[in-house]
């Protein structure tokens, strides 16, 4: 009988039915009781059992000698990394040592074990994929909503569906798995939907307006849909006066973003402008929301102040069909053990980035300090030499560390640098908490395992309880990881045994809109803070603000998007797995209609991709249509695991092509979409 269980290769935390004979995954389907993706399993998902029993998987733990890695035993391992670590300790102190997780490792057990393991050792240096990903969407929220307060799209109820930057129909929303569904679902009963980005994505051509965009440039279209929306009268008076502080100061801020100066600098038409201004403000249900086209520039943080300032104005947050809040479940926070940490220790980048803690991880801030703050780096399921911009500076910076230790499936390109790679386990061979409240209703469920860990793989959460027993004492460690979650759940109302009874998980929230229009929100003014006294007092804008950037290089014409996803792959990870290998076996140059004109090519013919800081030549593929000047290379392509398609595959890092680029000045957040290229047909 089909094992309920959750599908964790990416954040979307699918619901799954597996099917185990005599301890092997024979099979795997989506389970339709599920309430996130009600029985839907992508490609993903269906490729498990590839991954459970791929032949190129680490399977002991391995460490580098002069002749590259061989297998050592899992005790000598643990004694020969603890003493590593105490090493370092003594000569630079505990916040030398980082972690950095991966996009499919993030829950809220392996935080809190992590975090529990650092806050012995004595530093606060966690990190994720947070600033590759929703770092400015969380400071932006805490800036005008409080902490811990981020906000949901009510797609299911909208009358107006306004979305930046996003292509649902392909890769859902944040953690809303089935996103496309309710917005198709709200078109059918009459609700208009508009998409604003530079390619006509699968989302945009379902959409009843498409609003080609400039990349780069949704902060000027967004401050200009608010003046026009101030300026004709179009906003809610009441619930601007009743629930937000600061609106004369944003009335007065964007009275220079004029429909003029907006199609200037956007390219977008000012009827359209106008239209989508109107369409949303005069929607009695109307919600805006945004994916990762906005998450990766220097304005980011900005430009999704400035999403939710929309909102806010016209009355749509914390109202059903708008945007709504679900908090979080509370858990034990003792178990992080934070009175371990030395009195006045602090994230090591909180002095150049004053938020940047609260948003998880920084890798370019990694990068750039100097001198070089991390000595000791532990890398979990995830692969920083992919997924960070600057290709070349990450591997110079992975080269000084004094100790690399990579947990992982595979020997990636992040691991060739490891000291020590260690056998991880698969979403299948461990346990977790999924806690989503970021769908319209707060879903905590048991990931349970339902498979033994292969080989002599350990799952992660038994490495750190056994490097910590090393390092910290009997004290430290736990008897069972069940103790941990326990202890986790404490407090919760929720415990691990519930979890057990109810594997399709318990909503432990009911929906309310309107809790934070009835009890404040938690910001110092209890109001929605159109005017951020946060940022000020940090010396930043209060209020979104569009700067103007020296004029692109002549010699690189285009713009270059290096961030889109494809949905068979998971950043850069599953590109090695045959079967999912087979539905996408090449990787192209996407170019705009207008670039193959100017350059005489056609799909198939190949080109160079020429930027500042490097060059690739890929195959060509003419986009439908897109917003001039636009060439597109997925973003983490060319990963093979160091598998069987490694020569055969043949693609490429595209973040050689990024070179040495801005952060988001409040979340950090690395700007590689920000790129500029030439093409040149190769005969």
């Amino acid at each position: 009988m089909p094992v309920k269980s959750v599908c964790r290769l990416c954040k979307a935390d699918c619901g799954i039915l597996a099917t185990v004979e005599q301890n092997r995954l024979v099979g795997v389907e989506g389970n339709p009781d599920c309430p996130l993706n009600r029985g839907a399993l992508c490609s993903k998902g269906q490729a498990m059992v590839q991954l459970v029993y791929d032949p190129d998987r680490v399977t002991r733990p391995l460490r580098r000698d002069g002749n590259g890695f061989r297998p050592v035993a899992w005790g000598e391992t643990l004694d020969e990394i603890a003493a590593a670590l105490q090493l370092i300790k003594a000569k630079y102190g505990a916040t030398a040592l980082a972690t950095y997780e991966g996009a499919s490792f993030s829950r809220a057990n392996t935080q809190a074990y992590i975090r529990r393991f650092l806050h012995y050792f004595g530093s606060p240096n966690r990190t994720g994929t947070e600033s590759l990903c929703v770092a400015p969407k969380y400071v932006a929220a805490r800036a005008t909503f409080g902490p811990g307060l981020i906000p949901t799209a009510d797609f299911a109820s909208a009358g107006v569906i306004l979305l930046f930057g996003a292509n649902p129909a392909v890769t859902g929303m944040h953690r809303y798995l089935r996103a496309m569904d309710d917005i198709l679902a709200a078109r059918r009963r009459g609700a208009k939907l508009v998409v604003v980005d530079p390619i006509l994505t699968d989302t945009a051509a379902k959409a009843d307006l498409w609003v080609p965009v400039r990349p780069g440039s949704d902060l000027v279209l967004l401050l200009g849909l608010i003046r026009i929306i101030i300026e004709e009268g179009l906003y809610d008076r009441e619930f601007v006066s009743r629930y937000t502080v600061g609106f004369e100061d944003l009335a007065h801020s964007v009275g220079e973003y004029t429909p003029e100066r907006v199609e200037r600098l956007t390219g977008v038409p000012q009827a359209l402008t106008v239209e989508v201004a109107r369409l949303f403000a005069g929607a009695g249900r109307a919600v805006i929301d945004r994916r990762e086209g906005l998450m990766h520039s220097t304005r980011a943080t900005q430009t999704n102040r400035a999403l939710l300032l929309l909102a806010a104005i016209c009355g749509q947050v914390d109202r059903e069909g708008a945007l709504t809040f679900t908090p979080a479940l509370p858990l034990n926070q003792g178990v992080l053990a934070q009175d371990r940490l030395p009195s006045g220790t602090s994230f090591f980048a909180r002095n150049r980035f004053p938020f940047g803690d609260e948003a998880g991880l920084l890798p370019e801030t990694i990068l750039s300090a100097r001198p070089y703050p991390i000595k000791a780096l532990i890398v979990t399921a995830g692969n920083p030499v992919m997924a960070w911009p600057n290709t070349e500076k990450v591997i110079r910076a992975l080269k000084e560390l004094e100790l690399l230790v990579v947990i992982d499936l595979y020997q990636t390109e992040t691991a060739a640098y490891a000291d020590y790679v260690l056998p991880g386990v698969t979403c299948l061979e461990r346990n977790d908490l999924s806690m989503n409240n970021l769908m319209p209703f707060p879903l905590v469920r048991l990931a349970g395992r339902v498979l033994p860990p292969r080989a002599e793989a350990w799952t992660e959460w038994r490495i750190f309880n056994e490097l910590g027993r090393r390092l910290y004492g009997p004290e430290y460690a736990y008897a069972s990881e069940e103790a941990f979650l326990d202890d986790l759940l404490a407090g919760s109302g929720i415990s691990l045994a519930d979890l057990q009874e109810h594997p399709d998980g318990i909503i432990h929230r009911e929906k309310k809109p309107g809790r934070f229009l009835t009890d404040g929100f938690p910001t110092p003014s209890g109001k929605i803070e159109l005017y951020s006294g946060m940022l000020k007092e940090a010396g930043f804008d209060p209020l979104p603000r569009y700067r103007e950037k020296a004029p692109a290089d002549e010699n690189y014409p285009y713009k270059l998007i290096t961030g889109s996803r494809l949905s068979f792959y998971s950043h850069s990870t599953l590109m090695n797995l045959p079967w999912l290998y087979d539905l996408y076996p090449r990787h192209y140059a996407e170019v705009a209609p207008d670039v193959a004109a100017a350059a005489g090519v056609r799909d198939e013919d190949l080109v160079e991709i020429i930027t500042p800081h490097g060059s690739v030549s890929l195959p060509v593929k003419v986009m439908e249509a897109s917003f001039p000047g636009v060439v597109l290379i997925r973003h983490g392509f060319g990963h093979t695991g160091g598998g069987r398609l490694a020569v055969e595959k043949g693609g490429v890092n595209v973040n050689y092509l990024t070179g040495d680029l801005e952060n988001d000045p409040l979340a950090g957040t690395p700007a590689y979409r920000e790129g500029s290229c030439r093409l040149e047909r190769k005969l």
